[in-house]
């Protein structure tokens, strides 16, 4: 493993800025696509397109949760088309991004 890829700590801010694409985080890191892909099955003990699009599916959350439209959210995410990231988002979480928020909120309200 290179040094490099162990001293790095700040993971999910660099998957963010390479749009959760491998190929543009192993730029930014300086190492071959194959090299990133086997730092992140050791540290983190998945593929790197399973483990890019776990962070993409949290960072969606927090920001549909911070009343981010879905919209919005999908293009932060670099989504060409909301549906695209619907489609994966119901497909990650078994239901649309809105009756996620829903789910969340009503889960975590308080009774009076």
């Amino acid at each position: 493993m290179t040094r490099r890829l162990l001293a790095i700590t700040d993971w999910e801010e660099r998957a963010g800025k390479a749009n959760y694409c491998a190929a543009t985080l192993a730029g930014l890191c300086g190492v071959s696509v194959s090299t990133l892909g086997r730092h992140i099955q050791t540290a983190f003990k998945m593929a790197s397109h399973q483990w890019l699009h776990e962070l993409r599916m949290k960072r969606a959350v927090e920001l549909l949760m911070d009343d981010t439209s879905v919209k919005e959210t999908s293009i932060l995410l670099g989504y060409r088309h909301s549906s695209h990231f619907t489609k994966d988002f119901r497909q990650h979480h078994g239901h649309p991004p809105g009756e996620h928020v829903q789910r969340v909120l009503k889960a975590t309200a308080q009774p009076k």
